[in-house]
């Protein structure tokens, strides 16, 4: 009980980041050109700051390789979960502007701000590997594949099929910073110790300001979009159901330590991506419906991690 406690600080910690959103947002310090400016801060100079720290921190060519050697699980339970947020979303006929972030929903994780802590709290710093194994498939899941999504549903249905201007949405600098953290892996370039320092400041403020601006868009919503119909109880079963679920019925085929399987389903049922939101005021996709479900699925999350260490614990022995 007292680890779960304990793990329940990185949580709420961000719970309170989100309110402070709020009641900034009601006390009237923000305007649409606040907001806008926000969002273009984190999306264009903190996040890709953040991500090129991240990667070039934490991997080696060597480690890069290992890691994507032992990667069947993270892949397998992304991709499954990919198919079935499409195949949801096609089935409860989610509408354009939306459609990429319910599908997200189901394949999007926040396993750093949330997930790397936690999972150090909950299984010690050895877990470390295993959290990044799960970070690499999710973050190549969210650039290349919901990036270009969410360029496509942002855009008017004439710009859908202009595939030059779709290009052109898509390679912006989050994305150019996680394939350039890559190459300087694969190149084995090693950051000046000045630029890895600048990195870190910048891009540790991609955290409080997405979920400051998540609050801003939550403070335009009225209670009654809060109402958990049946397209976001879909969405927050996809979140917290169905990767975790490809998992377990994964586990008796794919040869995995206890600590790496319990590494891989906690990280599959963390909260989507704090990302998400500005990603969709970015390509103009629906940010109040992005913000709802980034906040409601942080909250529940503080539910779903005992659940999920008492099912590890019965399944495991």
């Amino acid at each position: 009980m007292d680890i779960i406690l304990h793990s329940m600080q990185s949580i709420m910690s961000i719970v309170i980041m989100l309110f402070l959103g709020i009641m900034l947002a009601r006390a009237g310090w923000f305007d649409e050109k606040a907001s806008k400016l926000i969002a273009d801060l984190v999306t264009k100079v903190s996040l890709p700051c953040l991500i090129l720290l991240n990667i070039t921190e934490n991997f080696s060519r060597d480690t890069l390789g290992a890691l994507f050697h032992d990667m069947a699980l993270p892949v397998i339970s992304v991709t499954v979960s990919y198919f079935v947020g499409s195949f949801c979303c096609r089935a409860l006929n989610v509408p354009k502007g939306r459609r990429a972030i319910f599908k997200a929903m189901f394949y999007v994780a926040n396993c750093i701000y949330i997930g790397v802590p936690l999972n150090i709290a909950l299984f010690g710093e050895e877990s470390t590997v295993y959290i990044f194994e799960y970070f690499a498939a999710n973050t190549t899941a969210l650039w290349c594949v919901a990036v270009y999504q969410l360029a496509v549903d942002g855009a008017d249905d004439d710009a859908r099929m202009d595939w030059g201007q779709t290009v052109k949405r898509i390679l912006y600098s989050p994305l150019m910073g996680f394939i350039t953290a890559l190459l300087l892996v694969l190149l084995g370039v090693k950051l000046p110790f000045f630029v890895k320092d600048t990195l870190k400041y910048v891009g540790f403020m991609t955290t409080p300001l997405s979920m400051i601006f998540v609050g801003i868009e939550l403070n335009k919503t009225n209670l009654g979009d809060l109402k958990m119909n049946m397209e976001m109880f879909v969405a927050h079963m996809g979140k917290f159901a169905v990767g975790p679920a490809v998992m377990f019925l994964c586990h008796d085929f794919i040869r995995a330590s206890d600590l790496h399987f319990k590494v891989m389903v906690v990280q599959a049922s963390t909260p989507v991506a704090v990302a998400l939101p500005l990603l969709a005021a970015r390509y103009g996709a629906d940010v109040k419906y992005a913000a709802i479900l980034t906040s409601t699925s942080t909250v529940l999350f503080v539910l779903v991690v005992p659940f999920y260490m008492w099912l590890l614990h019965i399944y495991l022995g």
